[in-house]
């Protein structure tokens, strides 16, 4: 393999070794209660794995995910804040 010189990508809000959902989460929390798209054609799972704390960076019971206009296995996510999940 011959070296190819070139600078990295540019790295993309939120996507610098954390959760790709980082930057939409710190909004929502600016906002408690109010649903905001965060994703078009994402994972449909994307809004299970938020409702049960599967992402990095998200407590379950911390933020209330839902998904609409549904194809195939892609979806538009919207999420809100609800509040610091309780121990």
């Amino acid at each position: 393999m011959s070296v190819k010189w070139q600078d990295p990508p540019i790295v993309k809000p939120g996507r610098h070794g954390g959760s790709k959902w980082k930057v939409a989460t710190d909004e929502l929390r600016e906002r408690p209660g109010v649903w905001a798209l965060i994703g078009e054609s994402e994972s449909s799972a994307v809004a299970f794995n938020i409702n049960h704390g599967k992402i990095k960076g998200i407590e379950a019971g911390e933020f209330e995910a839902t998904c609409r206009n549904t194809v195939g296995s892609k979806a538009d996510i919207y999420a809100r804040y609800v509040g610091a999940a309780s121990a």
